[in-house]
């Protein structure tokens, strides 16, 4: 059981580092995708003629590694979720637990936000795959929504830089 804990306490401490990584990458994706669609829309440029820039494969590339790290952190989440005391103990007692705002936010809330925030995300990787002229208009409108559901579903009560 110690083991265990040592496990959780670690995937823990790593969950919470690579959120600030996510934001970071979602940061710089927002603001290539404004300069792009700012470029776009002065250039009149089309989404294919938009493919040889620099911004267009720079924010691509930013894009990608948002991509894989948002996927490893789901992934982390996914394991933490049924080792958490707090989660199966509010399982356990559901009618009671579900009244207590932290432990509804780690059971249902917070768990619910970040499917909808990797869902998004995997849309926005699904839609840069297409050619569409308002491309980074919609990523701009999505990585916006996803900066939300971010400030509202990561526990930010909790101590900001967890170390072990």
């Amino acid at each position: 059981m110690v083991v265990m804990e040592i496990i959780f306490q670690i995937l823990l401490s790593i969950h919470n580092l690579v959120r600030w990584l996510i934001l970071i990458l979602m940061s710089l994706v927002l603001i290539y995708g404004i300069l792009i669609w700012i470029y776009q829309k002065k250039n009149q440029l089309s989404f294919k003629s938009l493919e040889n820039t620099n911004l267009f494969k720079i924010n691509k590339k930013i894009f990608f590694y948002l991509f894989i790290v948002i996927n490893i952190q789901f992934l982390i989440g996914f394991t933490l979720y049924p080792l958490s005391t707090l989660v199966i103990g509010g399982w356990n007692h559901l009618s009671e637990s579900i009244k207590v705002k932290e432990v509804r936010f780690f059971m249902v809330e917070h768990p619910v936000l970040m499917v909808v925030l990797l869902g998004i995300i995997h849309a926005i990787n699904g839609y840069l795959k297409k050619e569409n002229e308002n491309f980074y208009k919609i990523q701009t409108f999505l990585i916006v929504l996803s900066f939300l559901i971010i400030l509202y579903g990561v526990p930010w009560f909790r101590p900001i830089f967890r170390l072990l």
